[in-house]
């Protein structure tokens, strides 16, 4: 039987804005033994009285904030059943959002971000040592979007339907204990926390290892996700430059006053380990060269920044390396070739000194421009059991066997 989470006590916290609900903070087992090996160890931790969004923010809420703060809205993903996504459908979750837009959009709303922990403990909806937000059980096709076989992608549950192809909008399947809707499913939700090894240990900004200062954590799984993914304790580790289709946000906001907010266990991190314009100080301060003749590469996301370039040519990295998808170049039509955000990103690596690698992919199925995937030369891949067709080509398809 699960056992509720035990409750915080001391002062009431302040009242709890609209669109929010209140968490009341507590001790909770987090992690779990039986998941993905950066799950453990299974740990105790204790989290202050906050309030989260009911709900990941929407296209509407995060037009609101471009349209005041003249920040650029993010790029409408390439789904031709829901084109322009960002202005059409203003109850989804908005999506291709990076770390860095997060954070400035719950700053604009006077929040900020939830730590890993807090993420976990809301996401229980009150109870300990569940699989999922609303319990042990499967997630069905009612509790959750994610890969079931409305969702195009081979991973797919052919067994189970939800009725939406890509996100669904936000509330639209039940919430969970303390009223949170969408905490698995979705969109993956970008934590306030540099990705660490649980249980947190060496927190030395000054040290440069992996994951520090390079990769965040997002939790709760996305729309096209298994539902392995969707479990609460699932922690993925994602470059906080990167913001895809599947990737979203929520906001938090304390309710205690200062001095009663540091209610984690001593061997738990702060709420942010270090701030990212401190790991760019040190770094920058210290910048690692490598000896004359020798090259260094990085493979990054497409959407590299002049901060990003600055702080990989600061870690002594010479040349960073991009997957060019033939859709990123041909995608409005055969022969009508557009290397316009490719152009974009080679200045933006040059001007920091480092050298431009291009992955060139023609293959898989993230990367066939649309036009080529709904002529008739692409024969896609068929599940046997299930006469499912598959955005993955065939290898009888003739296109690719020169």
């Amino acid at each position: 039987m699960t056992q509720p989470v035990r409750p915080m006590t001391g002062r009431a916290p302040a009242a709890v804005p609209d669109g929010m609900v209140l968490i009341p903070g507590g001790r909770l087992t987090m992690g779990s033994s039986d998941g993905y090996p950066e799950e453990a160890p299974v740990h105790e931790v204790t989290v202050g009285a906050f309030a989260m969004d009911i709900h990941p923010v929407t296209n509407r809420e995060y037009r609101a904030f471009c349209n005041e703060t003249g920040r650029t809205r993010p790029e409408p993903p390439r789904w031709p059943e829901m084109p322009d996504y960002f202005v059409r459908y203003p109850d989804h979750p908005a999506v291709n959002i990076n770390y860095d837009d997060a954070a400035a959009y719950a700053e604009w709303t006077g929040k900020r971000l939830p730590t890993e922990a807090e993420w976990e403990f809301a996401a229980r909806g009150g109870r300990e040592a569940t699989t999922f937000a609303w319990g042990d059980d499967a997630p069905g096709g009612h509790r959750a979007q994610f890969a079931t076989r409305d969702v195009n992608i081979p991973w797919r549950d052919p067994l189970i339907a939800t009725g939406w192809r890509y996100t669904a909008p936000t509330g639209s399947f039940p919430p969970n204990g303390y009223g949170l809707h969408d905490m698995a499913g979705n969109v993956w939700e970008w934590c306030d926390n540099w990705f660490y090894r649980y249980p947190w240990e060496d927190l030395d900004p000054r040290r440069v290892e992996e994951g520090w200062g390079l990769q965040r954590v997002v939790r709760g799984g996305a729309w096209y996700s298994p539902a392995q993914d969707l479990r609460v304790s699932r922690r993925l580790r994602v470059h906080g430059g990167t913001g895809g289709n599947g990737t979203g946000f929520r906001c938090v906001l304390d309710v205690l006053p200062e001095e009663e907010r540091s209610l984690t266990a001593p061997h738990l991190p702060p709420k942010r380990p270090t701030d990212p314009a401190t790991f760019d100080d040190v770094i920058a301060a210290n910048p690692r060269q490598l000896r004359s003749g020798v090259e260094l590469c990085l493979g990054v996301s497409p959407d590299l920044t002049d901060a990003e370039a600055v702080r990989i040519r600061n870690l002594g990295f010479t040349s960073v390396e991009q997957y060019v998808h033939w859709g990123s170049v041909e995608n409005d039509g055969e022969g009508q070739f557009d290397f316009s955000h490719w152009d974009a990103q080679v200045e933006t690596i040059k001007r920091q000194g480092l050298k431009w690698v291009p992955f060139l992919i023609a293959g898989p199925a993230y990367s066939l421009p649309d036009w080529f995937r709904e002529s008739r030369g692409h024969i896609g891949a068929v599940c046997l059991e299930h006469r499912l067709p598959s955005k993955i080509q065939s290898i009888f398809d003739r296109s690719f066997d020169r």
